[in-house]
This record gives structure tokens, C-alpha cells and sequence, in this order.
């Protein structure tokens, strides 16, 4: 287990990036079909973290799960910012990509933007 902290990010990322390619997949698979069953997993998390992740609808914790697995599949780096502790605001998770973002805030709006290209390549 890590701590949920920027140091605790890094090291979970070094030992993810030290898997093969196939150990590395179902990594991402089990972030993107129960993200917060990975997180606790994987991290130790404070009570009110637990209780902040249980009011996540689950269509953003796929968001998240789903934008975290890309970064790992592609062995990508992770920036973390984790907040200065204030117990009296509102936690606000962002995940986001250059092209994408998944925002939730509790009692605001979700925010799910993507953009993306796919582009076909035919080889002779």
C-alpha cells in the first residue's frame, strides 16, 4: 500500500512501470471497471477519503479509472497536485488529459468533456 500523497503516486507509478506489458493491461482494466476498489487497493485511504469516494457517481469514477489506465498502459508520466488539507472546503477531483477532463464537485455540476482523434494508417 501507498500513502495518497505525491510521493505515494510516484512510487505506486515506478512499480507499475517495472510490469510487463500484459501485468500492466489488467492494472488498467481494474482501474477502469472499479476505480475505487483499485484506489483502495492500492492506497491507504483516510476515512473521509473513503467517504468523499462514495458519493462519486459511477459514471465519473469510470472517467477516471479510464483516463488513469491510458496513462499507465502507455507508460506515461503522472502529474499529481494534491490541495493544501482545508477540512472546511469542498473536495473537487479534475482528472484530465491535454484532450479530456472528468470533473466532479459534490452538489455541482459533473463535468466529462473529450476530444479525440482517430487516425487510420493503411500500410502496403
Amino acid at each position: 500500500m501507498y500513502p495518497l500523497t505525491e510521493q505515494g503516486v510516484i512510487q505506486k507509478q515506478n512499480d507499475l512501470n517495472n510490469l510487463s506489458d500484459e501485468q500492466l493491461l489488467t492494472e488498467a482494466k481494474s482501474m477502469c471497471s472499479d476505480f475505487k476498489n483499485w484506489l483502495s487497493n492500492n492506497f491507504d485511504l483516510l476515512p473521509n477519503e473513503v467517504d468523499y469516494l462514495n458519493t462519486v457517481p459511477e459514471n465519473v469514477l469510470f472517467g477516471w479509472g479510464a483516463q488513469l489506465g491510458v496513462i499507465v498502459i502507455c507508460r506515461g508520466d503522472l502529474e499529481v497536485e494534491f490541495p493544501p488539507h482545508d477540512p472546511q472546503r469542498t473536495k473537487q477531483v479534475d482528472v484530465s488529459n491535454k484532450d479530456s477532463l472528468v470533473s466532479y464537485k459534490p452538489g455541482g455540476d459533473t463535468v466529462m468533456e473529450a476530444q479525440g482523434l482517430v487516425k487510420w494508417e493503411y500500410q502496403d
